[in-house]
């Protein structure tokens, strides 16, 4: 997948006018990133696939790479793509998700700027929703609490 193309330009919609269920394809460095995906974004997710990204190396053949494909479906009331995005945003080391996430129909694998991802803010409760998720998870994810920036201070 090439990292260096631009996301397609987003058409901002607000949280009524999100079809549901909707579908997102984002991708993420490693493994972890995709679980701590998951674990923002669970409140939402009806449908969760990942599978290993590969690239075409000189011999021709698929290499495998740390990297992960993501697709997902959320449900009902689930924030904007562009709430999504700053949610992801706001976790250390989730900046690639953050960037790549877009709705299915766009995915291309580009990454959108800082800027494009700041500009989301969800509501403040989605935002405490999160953040009460990633508290009531337990010693696990207990480090992601102090990486996590819901109240819109740098991580």
């Amino acid at each position: 997948m090439n990292t260096q193309k631009k996301a397609k330009a987003n058409t901002v919609i607000t949280r009524d006018q999100v079809p549901t269920p909707t579908q997102y394809a984002m991708r993420v460095e490693c493994a972890s990133d995709a679980i701590v995906s998951w674990v923002v974004l669970a409140p939402w997710v009806v449908e969760w696939r990942q599978a290993r990204s590969a690239i075409e190396g000189v011999d021709g053949k698929p290499h495998f790479i740390p990297d992960l494909d993501i697709e997902f479906t959320v449900g009902e009331n689930a924030p904007t793509l562009v709430e999504m995005r700053w949610l992801l945003n706001c976790v250390a080391d989730l900046h690639v998700a953050a960037q790549s996430l877009n709705l299915a129909s766009a995915y291309d694998g580009g990454r959108v700027s800082y800027e494009e991802v700041e500009k989301g803010q969800p509501l403040q409760t989605v935002i405490q929703q999160v953040h009460k998720r990633l508290a009531g998870s337990g010693a696990t994810w207990s480090g992601l609490i102090g990486a996590f920036r819901g109240d819109g201070t740098e991580a």
